[in-house]
Protein backbone atom coordinates (compact mmCIF):
# COMPACT_ATOMS: atom_id res chain seq x y z
CA UNK A 1 0.00 0.00 0.00
CA UNK A 2 2.75 2.05 1.21
CA UNK A 3 4.54 1.44 -2.02
CA UNK A 4 2.05 2.28 -4.35
CA UNK A 5 1.23 5.55 -2.68
CA UNK A 6 4.75 6.63 -3.23
CA UNK A 7 4.13 5.61 -6.83
CA UNK A 8 1.10 8.05 -6.98
CA UNK A 9 3.15 11.13 -5.56
CA UNK A 10 5.52 10.42 -8.30
CA UNK A 11 3.20 10.40 -10.81
CA UNK A 12 1.70 13.78 -9.33
CA UNK A 13 4.59 15.49 -9.00
CA UNK A 14 5.90 14.34 -12.22
CA UNK A 15 2.85 15.79 -13.86
CA UNK A 16 2.95 19.55 -11.68
CA UNK A 17 6.14 19.26 -12.63
CA UNK A 18 4.95 19.32 -16.72
CA UNK A 19 2.17 21.40 -16.34
CA UNK A 20 4.54 24.39 -14.74
CA UNK A 21 6.73 23.80 -17.65
CA UNK A 22 3.94 24.39 -20.39
CA UNK A 23 2.85 27.01 -18.12
CA UNK A 24 6.32 28.56 -18.57
CA UNK A 25 6.69 28.34 -22.12
CA UNK A 26 3.21 29.58 -22.74
CA UNK A 27 4.00 32.94 -20.66
CA UNK A 28 7.19 33.30 -22.44
CA UNK A 29 5.56 32.58 -25.75
CA UNK A 30 3.33 35.15 -25.24
CA UNK A 31 5.05 37.97 -23.91
CA UNK A 32 7.21 37.51 -26.69
CA UNK A 33 4.34 38.19 -28.86
CA UNK A 34 3.39 41.33 -27.29
CA UNK A 35 6.71 42.80 -27.45
CA UNK A 36 6.59 41.82 -31.02
CA UNK A 37 3.48 43.57 -31.43
CA UNK A 38 4.36 46.55 -29.70
CA UNK A 39 7.59 46.70 -31.68
CA UNK A 40 5.49 47.11 -34.88
CA UNK A 41 3.14 49.18 -33.42
CA UNK A 42 6.33 51.85 -32.62
CA UNK A 43 7.83 51.29 -36.07
CA UNK A 44 4.24 52.29 -37.59
CA UNK A 45 4.23 55.55 -35.23
CA UNK A 46 8.01 56.42 -35.74
CA UNK A 47 7.18 55.77 -39.84
CA UNK A 48 4.26 58.35 -39.69
CA UNK A 49 6.00 60.95 -37.79
CA UNK A 50 8.82 60.67 -39.84
CA UNK A 51 6.39 61.14 -43.44
CA UNK A 52 4.60 64.07 -41.83
CA UNK A 53 8.35 65.44 -41.01
CA UNK A 54 9.20 64.84 -44.37
CA UNK A 55 6.47 66.40 -45.88
CA UNK A 56 6.59 69.76 -43.88
CA UNK A 57 10.79 69.66 -45.26
CA UNK A 58 9.36 69.43 -48.90
CA UNK A 59 6.53 73.03 -48.34
CA UNK A 60 9.16 74.73 -46.89
CA UNK A 61 11.84 73.59 -49.28
CA UNK A 62 8.95 74.64 -51.90
CA UNK A 63 8.64 77.96 -50.32
CA UNK A 64 12.59 78.81 -50.39
CA UNK A 65 12.62 77.67 -54.06
CA UNK A 66 9.46 80.28 -54.84
CA UNK A 67 11.74 83.02 -53.26
CA UNK A 68 15.04 81.77 -55.16
CA UNK A 69 13.26 82.11 -58.38
CA UNK A 70 12.22 85.26 -58.42
CA UNK A 71 16.09 86.47 -57.53
CA UNK A 72 16.92 84.69 -60.59
CA UNK A 73 14.57 86.93 -62.37
CA UNK A 74 11.49 84.24 -62.58
CA UNK A 75 8.15 86.45 -62.93
CA UNK A 76 7.35 85.37 -59.36
CA UNK A 77 5.86 87.61 -56.77
CA UNK A 78 7.28 86.24 -53.23
CA UNK A 79 4.69 87.67 -50.61
CA UNK A 80 5.21 87.62 -47.40
CA UNK A 81 2.50 86.90 -45.11
CA UNK A 82 1.63 88.92 -41.95
CA UNK A 83 2.19 87.16 -38.30
CA UNK A 84 -0.76 86.51 -36.15
CA UNK A 85 -0.49 86.75 -32.63
CA UNK A 86 -4.29 86.24 -31.69
CA UNK A 87 -4.79 90.41 -31.15
CA UNK A 88 -6.41 91.00 -34.52
CA UNK A 89 -9.52 89.87 -36.00
CA UNK A 90 -9.22 86.31 -37.34
CA UNK A 91 -10.84 87.01 -40.80
CA UNK A 92 -9.33 89.79 -41.15
CA UNK A 93 -6.19 88.13 -40.63
CA UNK A 94 -7.07 85.40 -42.97
CA UNK A 95 -8.10 87.57 -45.76
CA UNK A 96 -4.83 89.34 -45.82
CA UNK A 97 -3.19 85.78 -45.62
CA UNK A 98 -5.18 84.11 -48.78
CA UNK A 99 -4.20 87.25 -50.52
CA UNK A 100 -0.33 86.75 -49.73
CA UNK A 101 -0.94 82.83 -50.68
CA UNK A 102 -2.63 83.48 -53.93
CA UNK A 103 0.08 86.14 -55.00
CA UNK A 104 2.74 83.46 -54.09
CA UNK A 105 0.97 80.39 -55.88
CA UNK A 106 1.06 77.93 -53.02
CA UNK A 107 -0.83 74.43 -52.79
CA UNK A 108 -3.19 73.76 -49.66
CA UNK A 109 -0.06 72.11 -48.14
CA UNK A 110 1.94 75.45 -48.62
CA UNK A 111 -0.52 77.41 -47.38
CA UNK A 112 -0.73 75.06 -44.00
CA UNK A 113 2.48 75.66 -43.68
CA UNK A 114 3.23 79.37 -44.06
CA UNK A 115 -0.05 79.57 -41.50
CA UNK A 116 2.13 77.37 -38.59
CA UNK A 117 5.05 79.48 -39.42
CA UNK A 118 3.01 82.65 -38.96
CA UNK A 119 1.57 82.15 -35.67
CA UNK A 120 3.18 84.04 -32.91
CA UNK A 121 3.01 84.56 -29.01
CA UNK A 122 -0.72 82.92 -27.49
CA UNK A 123 -1.50 81.88 -31.23
CA UNK A 124 1.06 79.21 -31.38
CA UNK A 125 -0.89 77.29 -28.72
CA UNK A 126 -3.28 76.34 -31.49
CA UNK A 127 -0.92 73.49 -32.33
CA UNK A 128 -0.97 71.71 -29.02
CA UNK A 129 -4.88 70.58 -30.06
CA UNK A 130 -4.17 69.74 -33.81
CA UNK A 131 -2.57 66.05 -34.62
CA UNK A 132 0.63 66.14 -36.39
CA UNK A 133 -0.83 64.62 -39.27
CA UNK A 134 -3.26 67.54 -39.71
CA UNK A 135 -0.25 69.77 -39.54
CA UNK A 136 -0.55 69.71 -43.69
CA UNK A 137 -4.11 70.75 -44.11
CA UNK A 138 -4.94 73.94 -44.47
CA UNK A 139 -8.63 74.00 -43.63
CA UNK A 140 -8.05 72.23 -40.67
CA UNK A 141 -5.50 74.91 -39.45
CA UNK A 142 -8.62 77.33 -40.07
CA UNK A 143 -11.07 76.05 -38.55
CA UNK A 144 -8.95 75.32 -35.14
CA UNK A 145 -8.22 79.13 -35.10
CA UNK A 146 -12.01 79.86 -35.73
CA UNK A 147 -12.78 77.85 -32.60
CA UNK A 148 -10.60 79.90 -30.56
CA UNK A 149 -10.20 83.23 -32.27
CA UNK A 150 -13.57 83.26 -34.77
CA UNK A 151 -15.45 86.21 -34.75
CA UNK A 152 -17.68 85.29 -31.41
CA UNK A 153 -15.02 84.92 -29.46
CA UNK A 154 -13.35 88.43 -30.13
CA UNK A 155 -17.35 89.82 -29.81
CA UNK A 156 -16.75 88.13 -26.38
CA UNK A 157 -13.14 89.92 -25.61
CA UNK A 158 -14.04 93.40 -27.37
CA UNK A 159 -17.40 93.09 -24.35
CA UNK A 160 -14.54 92.61 -21.88
CA UNK A 161 -12.56 95.35 -22.48
CA UNK A 162 -15.12 97.58 -23.31
CA UNK A 163 -17.34 96.81 -19.95
CA UNK A 164 -13.68 97.66 -17.85
CA UNK A 165 -12.62 100.96 -20.08
CA UNK A 166 -12.41 104.11 -17.49
CA UNK A 167 -11.04 107.55 -18.28
CA UNK A 168 -7.38 106.75 -17.40
CA UNK A 169 -5.35 110.18 -15.71
CA UNK A 170 -4.79 112.82 -17.70
CA UNK A 171 -6.83 111.18 -20.58
CA UNK A 172 -9.31 113.85 -22.54
CA UNK A 173 -12.74 113.39 -23.26
CA UNK A 174 -11.90 113.45 -27.24
CA UNK A 175 -9.79 110.28 -26.49
CA UNK A 176 -12.29 107.67 -24.14
CA UNK A 177 -14.90 108.55 -26.73
CA UNK A 178 -13.03 107.53 -29.82
CA UNK A 179 -11.77 104.21 -27.98
CA UNK A 180 -15.46 103.00 -26.64
CA UNK A 181 -17.05 104.05 -30.16
CA UNK A 182 -14.81 101.35 -31.61
CA UNK A 183 -15.02 98.57 -28.88
CA UNK A 184 -18.61 99.66 -29.08
CA UNK A 185 -18.50 98.95 -33.15
CA UNK A 186 -16.60 95.84 -32.79
CA UNK A 187 -18.49 94.27 -29.83
CA UNK A 188 -21.88 94.55 -31.41
CA UNK A 189 -20.83 94.70 -35.34
CA UNK A 190 -24.42 93.61 -36.85
CA UNK A 191 -26.47 96.43 -34.24
CA UNK A 192 -28.06 99.08 -35.98
CA UNK A 193 -26.69 103.12 -35.78
CA UNK A 194 -29.01 104.34 -33.13
CA UNK A 195 -28.22 101.48 -30.55
CA UNK A 196 -24.83 101.86 -31.12
CA UNK A 197 -24.90 105.19 -30.41
CA UNK A 198 -27.08 105.29 -27.04
CA UNK A 199 -24.05 102.45 -26.12
CA UNK A 200 -21.49 104.51 -26.95
CA UNK A 201 -23.09 107.10 -24.56
CA UNK A 202 -23.22 105.15 -21.87
CA UNK A 203 -20.00 104.05 -21.67
CA UNK A 204 -18.26 106.98 -21.91
CA UNK A 205 -20.50 108.43 -19.15
CA UNK A 206 -19.62 105.23 -16.76
CA UNK A 207 -15.94 105.41 -18.19
CA UNK A 208 -15.84 109.41 -16.78
CA UNK A 209 -13.52 109.59 -14.00
CA UNK A 210 -15.25 113.08 -12.29
CA UNK A 211 -18.68 111.69 -10.36
CA UNK A 212 -20.25 114.86 -10.69
CA UNK A 213 -19.46 114.72 -14.32
CA UNK A 214 -21.24 111.47 -14.76
CA UNK A 215 -24.11 112.54 -12.51
CA UNK A 216 -25.25 115.77 -14.66
CA UNK A 217 -24.86 113.86 -17.59
CA UNK A 218 -27.09 111.22 -16.33
CA UNK A 219 -30.06 113.44 -15.24
CA UNK A 220 -31.05 114.13 -18.85
CA UNK A 221 -32.07 111.98 -21.79
CA UNK A 222 -29.99 113.13 -24.53
CA UNK A 223 -29.49 111.98 -28.51
CA UNK A 224 -26.16 111.75 -28.40
CA UNK A 225 -23.44 112.68 -26.16
CA UNK A 226 -22.91 116.41 -27.57
CA UNK A 227 -26.29 117.09 -26.97
CA UNK A 228 -25.88 116.06 -23.36
CA UNK A 229 -22.79 118.19 -22.65
CA UNK A 230 -24.76 121.01 -24.88
CA UNK A 231 -27.84 120.84 -22.58
CA UNK A 232 -26.43 120.64 -19.22
CA UNK A 233 -23.12 122.82 -19.89
CA UNK A 234 -20.94 120.55 -17.59
CA UNK A 235 -17.33 121.21 -17.41
CA UNK A 236 -14.68 118.37 -16.28
CA UNK A 237 -12.52 119.48 -13.97
CA UNK A 238 -10.19 116.42 -14.98
CA UNK A 239 -9.55 118.24 -18.34
CA UNK A 240 -11.56 116.26 -20.80
CA UNK A 241 -14.22 118.95 -21.66
CA UNK A 242 -13.66 122.73 -22.91
CA UNK A 243 -15.74 124.66 -24.15
CA UNK A 244 -19.79 124.04 -25.17
CA UNK A 245 -18.97 121.03 -27.24
CA UNK A 246 -15.54 119.12 -28.27
CA UNK A 247 -16.64 115.08 -28.13
CA UNK A 248 -15.94 113.45 -31.37
CA UNK A 249 -17.84 114.16 -34.59
CA UNK A 250 -18.78 110.43 -35.13
CA UNK A 251 -21.29 111.14 -31.58
CA UNK A 252 -22.23 114.84 -32.36
CA UNK A 253 -25.15 115.85 -34.76
CA UNK A 254 -25.44 118.98 -36.42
Amino acid sequence: MEEQVQKLEGRLDEQVKTIKEDFNVQVEELKNEVDEQLQQQNKKKITHVKEVCEQLQQNLESLARGGATKAEGISRPDVKPPQFDGKVSRGTYLRQFEAAATANGWTDSEKATGLIIALRGEAIDVLKGIPVEQYHSFEHLKDHLEMRYGDKHMQHVYQVQLKGRLQLAGENLQHLEADILRLVRLASPTAPPEFLEQLSIQHVIDGLRNGETQQALRLGRHRTLNDAVSCSGVRSSEGGLKGTCEGPKSLCHG
